[in-house]
């Protein structure tokens, strides 16, 4: 079978006819990938609701992912790499059964942990698929072969000395994908007669064996005789196993020849009615002698709690199939070199001498080397079952428990994790650390009164812990009590300054200015140190601190770790949150979709020549796509062609998690708005609407924020009658667009084109007040005539000597220019002439913009200010929302440059650097804002 996508289809699926009613199974795929990318999907619902899927492309790049209605969105489970060869045959295989998806790739792991598809659990369809990437834009896949098994009932037992147990429960971690039971023996038989050693003494290790890999733990009580028989009469073994925590009994009869028929019935119904109270089955091997007898079967399937156990190979009679079978292998009996090949703990053969001989400390020394190496490993299997026999020998040491807890959770496996963490806790309460992690394990499981009681309980026994004092603060925040979150956090600060995450977190629920201010400068500081810087970036990364105020503290000191830092890692991650200084245009000309450049999610997009679509998934009623490296824009826009639409539709910009300014319409709704969010619950701060319907046959949308007015434009032109007014002190954020609808996975939007990106600023610098020129032209209707493409007025109002004194020649005329710039939505930033040698402060600065109410400031000097003086104002000039350049002028007119200070340091290209600026005259008034124009990035000034 050859699966191509089709002319601008992207991919090609193909579905296993009646595989949708498989919920366990063993699949392979022979296949040769050409061009492409791989898709292997299991349990797939009807609309793609919920599915497993493997994806392997040509580079060798696999994800393993599952989709379900309580992801809503895909979730990657585990990745990797492998090589992939173009035209080269590859065999996939896949093992499913309840929660474990076991995948390899010619014969080896493909991921190197065994992973959980904890959402996935119904039976749904096996498919195959093939799809464009972006380096492939053609898709082809030739399948050789699929072989598809449903999952059959393997059980695994062994009998053998315990000394060699170790390679037993190696060999389940290898074979555990394809078992349903494992049957370790209920007692030893030696050669000398029947061992005390009984399995209760290993029913840990058991137990945490057949928890990891979902198995039943049915212990083997081999009976060869009738004296053994009536040692093990249904009361004695009832008896033994009520101690034993383990989900039924398997006897083996295989080698009791002499078994009559009426004695097995007789023996089965009574163990079977003695165990039947806890729920237990009786798995029974039966003589060779009675397997071949259809009569046997016959009677076995009128016990419902008796389920057979048989060789592979066995031809059972026809009135066979009335029974549940299952499938014995037998682990072999180790050989010398295979006992030798596994991990140091197990290498070293032990008699009944040495053991004794052997210190109680040597034992564990070497346990815990060994299970700490597998641990690191990420053998976490083999690690558990190290800390497991670490815990029998010293039952009294709190960490062999607390080690299996962390094993535990790598695995997935968190209430049972809780259970150790619990236990650990018990026998050492004063582990601080351990308590905070089980509280917030508890937390995270929806036990928030028990995460509680724990965190207060260790309040009070440990006051001044800073791990105790910063999970509680965590668990208030979480709850909505952010003063006595806060509380808690300046309490660590006031014993511990550098705490990181306390720092952090003051951060995240700062409130007021002062408050926001400190923790930025204490964050900027620690990240000055190499130890911390890549815990900082992280954080900028993961809690979008580049949309806060003041956050141009940051942007300076990722700057500065770009220069110095020679780690790879701290690079990609810095590369990610540059600031963009150029717009972006998709112009959908060619079938490759989005570009990397937006960041879509909840979306399955399609493309054709010069258009895409994107449909939201299956079980969602919304889809996004967030433009990267925009988080830092003040002035921008946002535009889309759409030319078919189902749902409502919005276009964001400067959004953050707490603020938004948005573009748009409901789906229920016959109305356009454009509206301001604000603060902790999203309230709406500023509205306006208009009657509207989505036209037949499309639209452009635009979204502009410039100055301080916020627009709204359809096919080109203003539908609101005056820019909406943007709230004082309001955030820098990302750009972005989204479609919603009532129904899941209905919501559609295609696009033929869509540019986003910085808009330039554009400044009118004027005489001190508004006159006639020579020519008599009005400036006041110049400036009028400036609107649609003005941000910023810059009245000459001030000079600063040399001596440090401020003259002004602003007057009662000069309040002019504060009615207009706050009539018509613009940034009245006055300019102020900086003779050589003069000192301006950033305290100056603020006090007159405080003064007057300016939003800034434009400081035009006769010389360059020294670098430390621009360092000096990006750390002091923190008052939100003041926008700050320096001008400085050149050799000559026309030559002068322009540079940001502080929160508008990312205004230009090369922030932090000085870029020309063009002076051009008032009457000149063809600049544009499309993203394709010549001057649509570069400050622009309309000289008076």
């Amino acid at each position: 079978m050859i699966l191509r996508d089709a002319k601008g289809s992207g991919g090609a699926r193909a579905w296993l006819g009646g595989s949708d009613v498989r919920r366990d199974l063993s699949a392979t795929v022979e296949f040769q990938l050409t061009e492409g990318k791989l898709s292997i999907f299991a349990r797939t619902t009807p609309n793609m609701a919920g599915y497993l899927r493997i994806d392997i492309d040509r580079d060798g790049h696999a994800l393993l992912q599952q989709k379900s209605l309580l992801t809503s969105d895909p979730v990657t489970l585990a990745q990797a790499r492998t090589h992939i060869q173009t035209n080269a045959t590859h065999r996939l295989a896949i093992m499913l059964r309840d929660s474990n998806v076991n995948v390899s790739i010619d014969g080896q792991p493909l991921f190197n942990t065994r992973e959980q598809a904890v959402c996935v659990k119904e039976a749904g369809s096996f498919g195959i698929a093939v799809s464009t990437t972006p380096t492939d834009s053609h898709a082809s896949l030739t399948v050789n072969s699929v072989t598809l098994q449903s999952r059959r009932s393997t059980l695994a037992s062994w009998n053998f000395d315990e000394a060699l147990d170790p390679f037993a429960l190696a060999w389940i971690k290898a074979h555990g994908s394809r078992l349903t039971e494992i049957s370790p023996p209920l007692v030893r038989v030696k050669d000398y007669g029947m061992s005390n050693r009984s399995i209760g003494q290993s029913e840990n290790i058991y137990r945490l064996l057949a928890s990891i890999y979902n198995l039943r733990l049915t212990p083997c009580l081999r009976i060869s005789s009738e004296s053994e028989l009536e040692t093990w009469s249904p009361i004695a073994l009832a008896g033994a196993l009520s101690d034993l925590d383990c989900d039924g009994i398997y006897v083996n009869f295989e080698n009791y020849d002499t078994f009559q028929i009426n004695a097995l019935e007789r023996w089965l119904r009574q163990t079977g009615k003695m165990l039947s109270g806890s729920g237990r089955p009786v798995l029974v091997r039966l003589p060779r002698m009675l397997e071949r007898l259809s009569s046997v079967y016959a009677l076995l399937a009128a016990i419902p709690s008796v389920e057979l156990v048989t060789d592979a190979g066995l031809l059972m009679p026809v009135a066979s199939v009335q029974a549940k079978q299952i499938v014995e292998e037998r682990i072999a009996t180790p050989t010398d070199d295979e006992m030798k090949a596994l991990p140091p703990i197990f290498t070293v053969e032990e008699t009944m001498t040495d053991k004794l001989s052997k210190t109680i400390g040597m034992q564990i020394r070497e346990l815990i080397d060994a299970g700490e190496n597998a641990f690191r490993d990420g053998n976490y299997e083999m690690a558990i079952a190290a800390f497991s026999e670490w815990n029998r020998l010293a039952p009294t040491s709190p960490t062999p428990s607390h080690r299996i807890g962390d094993a535990l959770i790598n695995l997935g496996y968190h209430d049972e994790a809780s259970g150790f963490y619990r236990q650990s806790l018990v026998l050492d309460p004063s582990q601080i650390k351990l308590a905070t992690r089980y509280a917030q394990l508890l937390n995270d499981t929806g036990r928030k009164i028990e995460a509680r009681h724990i965190l207060n309980t260790y309040a009070r026994l440990f006051p001044e812990s800073t791990d105790i004092l910063l999970a509680q603060a965590e668990w208030l925040y979480r709850e909505n009590r952010i003063e006595e979150a806060s509380e808690r956090a300046e309490r660590i600060l006031r014993s511990s300054p550098d705490h990181f995450d306390t720092i952090l977190f003051m951060l995240r629920i700062a409130e007021t200015e002062e408050g926001r201010i400190r923790a930025i400068e204490n964050l900027t500081r620690l990240g000055n140190t190499p130890e911390q810087q890549e815990s900082l970036i992280s954080a900028i990364w993961q809690h979008d601190l580049l949309t806060y105020q003041n956050s141009h503290l940051f942007v300076a000191l990722m700057e500065q770790i770009s220069r110095s830092t020679k780690d790879q890692r701290l690079k990609t991650l810095l590369s990610r949150l540059e600031p963009r200084s150029t717009a972006v245009t998709e112009t959908f000309t060619t079938t490759l979709g989005l570009s990397d450049n937006w960041q879509p999610e909840g979306a399955i997009i399609t493309a054709d020549a010069g258009s895409i679509t994107m449909q939201a998934e299956p079980v969602r009623n919304e889809f996004s796509a967030r433009l990267l490296r925009s988080e830092r824009w003040r002035d921008s826009f946002i535009e889309i062609r759409l030319d078919a639409l189902e749902g409502g539709f919005w276009l964001y910009s400067r959004r953050s998690r707490s603020h938004l300014v948005r573009l748009g319409f409901d789906a229920t709704g016959n109305r356009l708005n454009i509206q301001v969010w604000k603060g902790r619950n999203n309230d709406v701060v500023a509205s306006q609407f208009i009657p509207w319907s989505f036209p037949e046959g499309g639209c452009t949308l635009r979204l502009e924020i410039r100055g301080k007015g916020i627009t709204g434009m359809v096919d080109g032109k203003s539908v609101f009658d005056f820019p909406l007014a943007l709230p004082e002190d309001f955030g820098p954020g990302w750009t972005a667009f989204a479609v919603n609808a009532e129904a899941r996975g209905t919501a559609m939007a295609r696009l033929s084109s869509l540019s986003s990106g910085p808009l330039p600023m554009r400044i009118a610098m004027t005489p001190s007040a508004p006159s006639v020129d020579e020519q008599g032209v009005n400036q006041t209707e110049q400036l009028r005539r400036l609107l649609p493409v003005l941000t910023d007025v810059s009245p000459d109002w001030f000079t600063v000597k040399s001596t440090g004194e401020w003259v002004s020649t602003l007057n009662e005329e000069g309040d002019f220019y504060n009615l207009f710039a706050r009539y018509y939505r613009l940034r009245l930033v006055p300019v102020v002439r900086v003779q050589r040698g003069a000192a301006v402060t950033a305290t100056d600065i603020i006090t007159i913009c405080r003064t007057h109410r300016f939003d800034g400031l434009l400081l035009w000097f006769e010389a360059e200010p020294a670098a430390e003086w621009f360092t000096a104002m990006d750390r002091e000039l923190n008052t939100p929302g003041l926008d700050v350049v320096a001008i400085t002028a050149g050799a000559a007119p026309g030559t002068e440059t322009i540079r940001g200070i502080a929160a508008s340091r990312t205004l230009f290209k090369d922030y932090g650097s000085p870029v020309p600026l063009q002076s051009v005259s008032p009457d000149q008034i063809d600049i544009t804002n499309s993203p394709d124009s010549k001057n649509a990035t570069e400050p622009l000034m309309f000289r008076f």
